[in-house]
């Protein structure tokens, strides 16, 4: 693993109150020659830090899942004396743009970069999958590269600044006395288009933090723009993680504390004197580690986002490679031709299939996937196209869409005959990892 920290700006950076820090982005970068997908990590912490709870420990969970993994330490707010207004928003546009801008060098497919946010950092990933294009960068060279995430993990998100709003969080990004029009522009929920970044959204009933309601407001707004989305609430849970690692706060990195420790530093620099114990647990990371309680039901989360972010990075990804085979051959056929000669060619790629556990080829525009589900309870494989009329599961069984398990008939498991509509429609077809 090759890891590192870069910073993302320079002279051009000129936040008031950052007392010396850069906002940076930390790799951890697989050393083969693979191009994979990337995802960038952003920690909550309500404006005011940037938590390392949910930094380091993610980016290896998804790193041990294909991914080149970055995490994001962006301005905040700790003194809530300098509102931030644009200035997140400003710093997670530009780390999307400067990893494309990179793509070659961290071996990552420019096409399939997701953002993975928690609580305020998951205001700040919506806020950029809504709101994209009214972020423009200085620098020619970024201004010309898209920041427009390929999806968005969205963890007990903070979404709304109405009736539902994590106030201390609006706090810290806009001052006390926020216009009505900067609250409204930082409510994403209403913000929501066709183009918004396709989400999984997941949060805890139970969550005593942030109102379990904004995760379901974005996943409503989704649904009511079409937009590919899935929606996960925990029947309990706090406001957290909810792994062992995160429950113990051991094996944390605390570089995403640099601005909270300047901050620190400046303050005692000036004479004031701060309490030891605030200023051990900022050091060590654990806060607030005694208080939390790790949930088994919740710690699945990563698994289920996989699954998702499998799905979307393949979506239209015409460079999804193939064995060189007389199947692979077979399935090179004209445009607009029907589903049958598609269906042959898979059952052909049947046996290859099978050995590789799931993978996926291109047929002259079509992306033909055959894969092992396990999860849903069945040892066959689900295979289906896009463009083409079919989604067929050799057992006929299982289907996921927006609205939950649908049950196929005979050979057909997609009911309406045609997953580009569905896609349009919001739908999601439950996938195990493994299609990198």
């Amino acid at each position: 693993m090759k890891t590192e920290t870069i910073q993302i700006w320079k002279e051009e950076y000129s936040y008031g109150a950052s007392y010396g820090f850069i906002p940076k982005i930390t790799t951890y970068i697989h050393e083969d020659d693979r191009v994979r997908p990337g995802i960038l990590i952003v920690p909550g912490g309500g404006y005011c830090v940037v938590s390392p709870t949910e930094g380091s420990s993610v980016a290896r969970r998804f790193y041990g899942k294909g991914y080149q993994t970055f995490v994001l330490t962006y301005t905040t707010n700790l003194l809530q004396n300098d509102p931030l207004k644009t200035q997140p928003l400003q710093d997670i546009s530009r780390a999307i743009r400067y990893i494309r801008l990179q793509a070659e060098a961290f071996r990552v497919k420019e096409d399939s970069v997701a953002v993975c946010g928690f609580s305020a950092g998951g205001h700040l990933c919506a806020s950029l999958c809504v709101h994209w294009e009214d972020i423009h960068d200085a620098r020619e060279e970024y201004e010309r590269i898209s920041n427009r995430p390929d999806a968005a993990v969205l963890c007990y998100p903070v979404i709304t600044s109405g009736e539902k709003a994590h106030r201390d969080s609006f706090r810290a990004l806009l001052g006390e006395n926020a216009s009505k029009e900067d609250l409204e522009y930082m409510s994403v929920e209403k913000y929501v288009t066709d183009q918004t970044s396709p989400a999984f959204i997941w949060a805890t009933v139970t969550d005593d933090l942030v109102a379990v309601e904004n995760s379901m407001m974005y996943a409503e707004a989704c649904r009511e723009k079409k937009v590919p989305y899935a929606l996960h609430l925990f029947s309990e849970g706090q406001h957290g993680l909810a792994d062992e690692e995160w429950a113990s706060g051991e094996g944390q990195e605390l570089y995403t504390l640099e601005q909270t420790m300047n901050v620190i530093k400046m303050l005692e620099e000036n004479g004031t004197t701060l309490p030891e114990e605030f200023r051990e647990a900022m050091e060590n990371g654990k806060a607030d580690a005694q208080k939390r309680m790790p949930n088994e039901e919740v710690a699945v989360w990563p698994e289920l986002a996989d699954q998702l972010n499998s799905f979307v990075n393949i979506q239209y990804d015409s460079r999804l490679g193939f064995p060189e085979s007389d199947a692979a051959a077979a399935g090179t056929r004209e445009k607009g031709t029907t589903r049958d000669p598609v269906m042959k060619w898979g059952y052909e790629a049947n046996n290859m299939l099978n050995a590789l556990n799931g993978s996926a080829a291109v047929a002259d525009g079509s992306i033909v996937i055959w894969m092992h589900t396990p999860a849903l309870g069945t040892s066959d494989y689900i295979f289906f196209t896009f463009s083409h009329e079919t989604a067929h599961n050799q057992d006929g069984r299982y289907f996921y869409g927006g609205a939950g398990r649908r049950k196929g008939t005979g050979g057909e498991a997609h009911a309406d005959g045609n997953i580009a509509q569905e896609m349009r429609d919001g739908c999601m077809v439950s996938m195990t990892s493994g299609l990198r």
